[in-house]
């Protein structure tokens, strides 16, 4: 093996531990609200869930904008730590609720699970989250584990890659037995202050990835991969692969990744 192999080896072992650490920070902080705020917040977005759902019309039914759901409300940041890491102010769903509109967002895709589940509601899933896999009081968003655990509660079928595991071979592979994933990416390298995003891709629509795209095919034929609510205007790309790996401009870093199927 060459001085340069080597050298490749040993970085994909440290970031592979990176991405594992990572993951596991995440598991530490997962818990869950108290039963009053959950109650209480349910509630609320029960009712902001009425305003918002008409919207999706627009977008096939995707939630492509975090930033729209101001109104929302999951966990709490209440105390010192948590409003200096707001900058003073009351979080709220434009903040954290990323794995949610993940989770929304593939099974809104995919339809009801062959057992016949159906889980497209955010205040449900919101619910969920909170009485089980929220982190850090929500101030981390979700635990992106949580996720798989929900979805085979749900009786979906989901397998799973983590860290270095994500590579072209194993993504192909997924290719041919999904059409629905998560994902979650540091926003920048593997800088943790960037923070973590995680979305949902599909095999795209066409209309949202560009006139020459119809079902998911551009016109030679082959499948076109669309990230939802990636802040880069839900973009298509031609692998799976592809899109974990380009996601903001390619300087993101994906950490975990979930094929979901019926």
């Amino acid at each position: 093996m060459s001085d340069e192999n080597k050298k490749e080896k040993k970085n994909g072992i440290f970031s592979g531990l990176f991405d594992r650490i990572t993951l596991r920070i995440f598991a530490i902080f997962s818990g869950k609200l108290k039963k009053s705020l959950i109650t209480e917040q349910y509630e609320k977005n029960r009712e902001a869930w009425k305003k918002f759902k008409p919207t999706l019309e627009e977008t096939g039914g995707f939630i492509e904008k975090q930033s729209e759901m101001k109104s929302f409300a999951y966990g709490t940041n209440k105390g010192f730590v948590g409003k200096k890491l707001f900058d003073g102010r009351e979080m709220n769903g434009s903040d954290n609720t990323c794995e949610v509109i993940a989770v929304y967002n593939v099974t809104n895709y995919l339809g009801v699970s062959t057992h016949g589940t159906s889980i497209a509601d955010i205040p449900l899933l919101i619910r969920s989250f909170s009485h089980k896999g929220v982190a850090y009081k929500g101030m981390f968003g979700t635990n992106p584990k949580a996720l798989k655990r929900y979805l085979k509660e749900k009786r979906y079928t989901v397998e799973d890659l983590k860290g270095s595991k994500i590579n072209k071979a194993n993504c192909d592979k997924l290719e041919k037995k999904y059409r629905a994933f998560i994902f979650s990416a540091f926003n920048k390298g593997q800088n943790p202050f960037s923070m973590i995003h995680t979305m949902c891709i599909t095999v795209c629509d066409g209309e949202s990835g560009g006139s020459d795209q119809l079902d998911g095919v551009d016109e030679a034929g082959s499948k076109q991969y669309q990230i939802h609510n990636d802040y880069e205007g839900s973009k298509c790309y031609n692998s799976l692969y592809e899109a974990v790996t380009g996601y903001n401009d390619g300087e993101g870093h994906p950490v975990y990744l979930i094929a979901v199927g019926r």
